[in-house]
Order: structure tokens, then sequence, then C-alpha cells
């Protein structure tokens, strides 16, 4: 009888079939490459079938090996499945966690729940992972991460979304601004100004997209600027004006006398913040605590 594979030698494919290069694969796995490339060829042996075809400069994954390495990523999530069972049975939010938040909350809300959940659940071990939407969405469907904190709708119907608050929108305008003698904002008068906003793949750039041509604006530009700080740094300079989420207001406002801020007229534009899990994770009871807790900050 053959051998079965350990958790680890499928790791190893796993990391190898996601990068497509050992050194790269190694480091995921916090081994060495001479460890990894081993423990493929053991993994090789036991299937006695041909898993990648290393070259000078990359890997190529057989048919077979990428078939098996789609197979051994879900062995994995269920193996960690069973773990976070175990740990579940202990109370809510115990073990380790791993918790994505897109950008343009990360800095916001972070400073405020990292605090409480320490204080209220001493026992978790919280892993934190900061990048856009679609791939926090990609990392909770593969299980890659736990669970992710972004701005719904994820879109996705093998994700449970638990909608949190709204975070409605503010316009930041240079002090010397003539919109900053207005006390509400009609949308409707930016049509002339230059609205500044982050790169693409960032989600709070298409929702601020999608307000602003649905109040018929047409002018936008786009500065290739990854942070909501470098965005509100250029409007401090007068290259233009811009729209922040609510929670980010004090952090990148408040002690810049050069930036006003100012609310639209009534209906204000929001996003609705909100967590994202896959359907079929066995720690609900961790997420729904968690949810708790994001109220209360």
């Amino acid at each position: 009888m053959k051998h079965l594979p350990s958790t680890k030698q499928l790791q190893y494919l796993t990391a190898l079939a996601e990068t497509k290069h050992f050194s790269k694969a190694a480091e995921i796995c916090n081994i060495t490459q001479s460890t990894l490339s081993a423990g493929i060829k053991e993994l090789e042996l036991v299937f006695g079938v041909k898993l990648a075809e290393r070259t000078k400069r990359s890997v190529i994954m057989t048919p077979i090996g990428m078939q098996i390495a789609e197979r051994a990523a879900k062995l994995i999530r269920d193996a960690e499945d069973m773990m976070a069972l175990t740990a579940a049975s202990q109370g809510p939010l115990t073990g380790r966690l791993q918790l994505g938040v897109i950008p343009t909350i990360a800095p916001y809300l972070l400073p405020r729940l990292l605090p409480a959940l320490r204080q209220q659940y001493p026992r978790l071990d919280l892993g934190l992972r900061e990048t856009q939407t679609a791939v926090l969405v990609d990392e909770v469907l593969t299980g890659k991460i736990d669970i992710a904190l972004l701005a719904l709708p994820a879109s996705d119907n093998k994700l449970i979304e638990q909608a949190l608050f709204e975070d409605p929108f503010v316009l930041v305008v240079p002090t010397s601004h003539p919109l900053a003698r207005q006390k509400q904002i009609d949308a409707k008068t930016l049509n002339d100004e230059k609205l500044l906003l982050l790169e693409e793949g960032h989600c709070f750039r298409d929702q601020a997209i999608e307000f602003c041509t649905s109040s018929g604006l047409s002018q936008f530009s786009s500065l290739g600027a990854t942070s909501l700080a470098t965005i509100s740094q250029m409007v401090s300079a007068d290259f233009g004006l811009t729209l922040l989420p609510q929670m980010a207001i004090e952090k990148e406002t408040a002690h810049n006398k050069a930036l006003t801020t100012r609310p639209f007229k009534a209906p204000q534009p929001s996003r609705t913040i909100g967590l994202v899990w896959r359907k079929n994770s066995p720690r609900i009871g961790d997420f729904k605590a968690l949810c708790k807790v994001i109220k209360t900050v």
C-alpha cells in the first residue's frame, strides 16, 4: 500500500501551483528551497506522476499536477476548518483568525478595533492582511484568510455578507476654494471641478465614480495613488477636489488647515461596510462575535 501524502507536502504543492516559482513557494511555506524541492519530489513518488516541469526561470505545472493541487487546497481548508472547530469549542474568538481589510478601512478602523479585541478576547491570535477587495474575496474563497472587512457587496454567491454600518462620503476641498463657504454640497456643482480619485482596483474609486456619474459628472483624475492620505495631500496642494469616506476624515484632514470638508445634500452618498466569509465556514460564532465588537468601536 502506498504512503498517503502529508499535509506539509500538500502545502508545498499548493504554494508551488500558486507562485509557479520554487523560491517564492519556499518563502510562503517558511522553508528552504531545497526542502520544498525535496518535498515535491517525494510527492511525485507517492503519486507516481510528474507534478511540475522545472525550467531555468519558472515552473510549469502539469495538468495532473494542477488538478491535484486544487484538491490539495480543499483538503488543507478542511483540515484548517477542523482546527477551527476545536478552537470554537473553547469559546468565541479563540486561537488563530486571519482577517483581511481593504486599504480604505484599515488605517481608520483598526486602531480602535484591535485594542477592543485584545481586551475582550485575549486568547485571540489575530492575523491581518491589507489589500484590495478582489484579492481579499479570492483569498476568503480559497481559505487563505477566514474573513474580510470591506465595502459591500462582494458579489459572490459562495460568500455570506453581513452589513455593519453606513460610511457617508464627504467632499474635501482646499480651504480657499469657493465651495468651502457652502454648508452642504449639491453634487451637480462639481461638474466643472477636477476630482482626484484613487488608482484603478480600489473599490472606493468605483463607488465614487458611480456616485459622480449618477449625478451627471464626468471629469475624474486618477493619480495612480494607492492611499487616501496621498489624495488628501494633493487636494491640500490645490491640485483638485476629492471624496473621502467619513471614517477617514479625522485622520486625513483634522490637523490640516489647508483642507475643508463639506457634507453632501440628501440623499448623501455612502458605502456599506461589512464582513464576508465562506458559506461553509465552521466559525460562524467567531464571525458573529467579531461583528459585535466592530459595531461598538
